[in-house]
């Protein structure tokens, strides 16, 4: 989703933007920072809460 929303023209169009010119470094370098960002963000998100907010969702879901 995230990539979707940074690289097609229902967000950023990055690939317009760099598509040849960049070559395949800004890809990559894309993929490390949506990565951090993500790892980053689980690690605060499970230090306040026991679950992700998907399976709560779910588990609520269940429930009812």
């Amino acid at each position: 989703m995230l990539c979707t929303l940074l690289c097609y023209g229902v967000g950023l169009g990055l690939t317009e933007r760099f598509g040849s010119d960049g070559g395949p470094w800004w890809v990559m370098a894309m993929w490390a920072l949506i990565c951090a960002f993500l790892i980053a963000g689980s690690t605060l998100w499970l230090r306040r809460f026991s679950h992700g907010p998907l399976e709560s969702v779910q588990r609520w879901a269940l429930r009812r």
